[in-house]
């Protein structure tokens, strides 16, 4: 019947998806908070725009570009091919959505301190501390994707990037390479009308056909999809932590001035940021020290555009790391000193509420580079050692890590076993030091 009356599909297949935020997911926002999350104009709640879905699915295609166009649409070559994928805006379920504030810095890769700019057409210097928005981790969103199609020709295609969502490889949204993005499907149906038939027809005026879930389908193949190279660092904070969250709970006169960074669920944890930039700065002097390139780093980490220069992507994405077991201190009382007069500044008592636990640190490499890994193991060893510190107070004692394992693994596999904790041995002269182009002498 469609070749008879030259029908342009002959099945429309509707994929009903509810997900899950893995992590956490920003959306950028349109009203000049920078920042700050996409809100929806009419219902005034926080929602992923179609086209961003859209966007991120095509995007997974860009080594198939003429699957890609095939099926999402093209007018490059002037033949305006239209998309044969309808996908409708995504809304997050529940009558509150939690949300996320988290302080940020810009960092001048040159000196190492906060970044300041010029302001456009004045004399004013601006400071480079800013505030990044996300819906939290655990919130759920519901959306349709929609496939008109003959002969079920796209419908494994459509599947392929589905479980590639799933699998992890493709993210929603902006601060990927801080691990924001990552969802994970938690309903998966699939309803197939085949427009030939009169009751399907019925059935799809109002989209009342009963549909079948395919998600333990999906999840089967995620083994095949899944080709990043895992690194994990285990271990427990050796005394305390602290990373400064934007503001303290409970505010009343008891409260401590600073305390350890939550998620919205009340769970302590390490910003990826964080831990980002600790492992790039280290990374940068071992290479600086192994005489490589900066390129080389700029090539893992991604590149801003700046005035003529385009800007590039990274391949390397850091995740928040949980304190489990463990706790908040007690608030602890310091005062700020008068460097000329050696005596304490007006108004300069304080109170801080470290933290303490068991952490994993979480970094993926979207694809096999091999400097790129040398020096990452180089750079969380220094962490598990205990040489490297995170967050602030360093010279207090705060921020050392005694790492007990570093893990490594390739996509669904179990993990490497054979550094997992000679790596982290004192004294140890690392076996990989074919990684990362060097000699097999310590890098310190």
């Amino acid at each position: 019947m469609a070749d008879k009356y030259g029908s342009l599909y002959d099945h429309i297949v509707s994929y009903q998806i509810t997900a899950i935020c893995k992590e956490p997911l920003h959306i950028g926002g349109n009203d000049d908070r920078a920042g700050g999350i996409l809100i929806h104009p009419v219902k005034n709640v926080p929602f992923i725009q179609a086209t961003g879905l859209a966007g991120a699915m095509r995007d997974y295609l860009a080594d198939e570009p003429e699957l890609q166009n095939k099926l999402f649409g093209s007018s490059a070559d002037g033949s305006d091919t239209g998309s044969k994928v309808r996908i409708s805006d995504a809304f997050f379920t529940g009558n509150v959505i939690d949300t996320e504030l988290r302080p940020r810095v810009k960092i001048n890769r040159e000196t190492g301190t906060c970044q300041t700019v010029q302001t456009k057409g004045g004399q004013n210097w601006s400071g480079q501390k800013f505030e990044m928005e996300s819906v939290a981790a655990g919130s759920e969103f519901t959306f349709k994707l929609y496939l008109y199609e003959r002969e079920h020709e796209y419908e494994a295609t459509i599947e392929r990037i589905l479980g590639a969502l799933q699998a992890g490889n493709i993210q929603l949204g902006g601060q990927k390479s801080n691990g924001c993005g990552y969802v994970e499907f938690k309903e998966l149906l699939k309803i197939d009308y085949d427009m030939t038939r009169e009751k399907d027809r019925k059935l799809w005026r109002d989209e009342s056909k009963e549909g079948q879930s395919i998600l333990e389908e999906l999840k089967g193949r995620i083994s095949t999809l899944d080709h990043r190279i895992h690194f994990e660092l285990k271990g427990k904070v050796d005394s305390e932590i602290l990373v400064k969250s934007i503001d303290v709970r409970d505010y009343n006169e008891e409260s401590p001035d600073a305390e350890q960074m939550r998620r919205a669920d009340g769970e302590l944890l390490i910003p990826a940021t964080s831990i980002k930039g600790v492992l790039r700065s280290q990374m940068e002097k071992i290479a600086k020290l192994r005489q490589l390139p900066v390129s080389d780093i700029e090539a893992v980490f991604g590149k801003n555009a700046e005035k003529e220069e385009k800007g590039f992507l990274g391949c390397i994405h850091f995740f928040d790391a949980m304190l489990e077991k463990g706790g908040e201190r007690p608030p602890q009382k310091r005062i700020h000193i008068d460097k000329f007069t050696g005596g304490v500044m007006y108004g300069g008592l304080f109170s801080e509420t470290p933290a303490y636990g068991e952490l994993t640190i979480r970094v993926d490499l979207e694809e096999e580079n091999k400097k790129a890994a040398g020096l990452l193991l180089m750079a969380l060893r220094d962490v598990g050692l205990g040489i490297l510190p995170l967050g602030s107070g360093s010279s207090i004692g705060r921020g050392y890590i005694d790492g007990s394992e570093l893990l490594i693994k390739e996509g669904t596999e179990a993990p490497v076993l054979h550094t997992a904790y000679r790596v982290l041995t004192p004294g140890f002269r690392h076996p990989l030091s074919h990684i990362s182009g060097a000699s097999q002498q310590d890098h310190r």
